[in-house]
């Protein structure tokens, strides 16, 4: 039961750190100058996959390793706007 305890917190932590490192690689992109594209593949992908585009985010924040398109469009265009 402790155990359990545990892999919940870490589960938690390790998927913080993949959103990060995920948000990380966007703006990456970005600094590259592949923004437009960046964008347009996210929109295409989620499009074609048929994703939920705004998930409850306590569910999004426990479960899944990439930020949410909604959460990826924001930071992309709060950078923009920042360069």
């Amino acid at each position: 039961m402790a155990f359990n305890m545990v892999q919940i917190v870490l589960h938690f932590l390790i998927n913080k750190l993949m959103r990060y490192f995920e948000t990380q690689a966007d703006l990456n992109a970005i600094k590259l100058g592949y923004g437009k594209q960046l964008q347009e593949g996210l929109l295409n992908l989620f499009l074609k996959n048929l994703a939920d585009f705004n998930p409850d985010w306590l569910y999004s924040i426990y479960h899944n390793s990439h930020p949410t398109l909604t959460e990826r469009l924001k930071t992309l265009s709060e950078y923009d706007k920042t360069e």
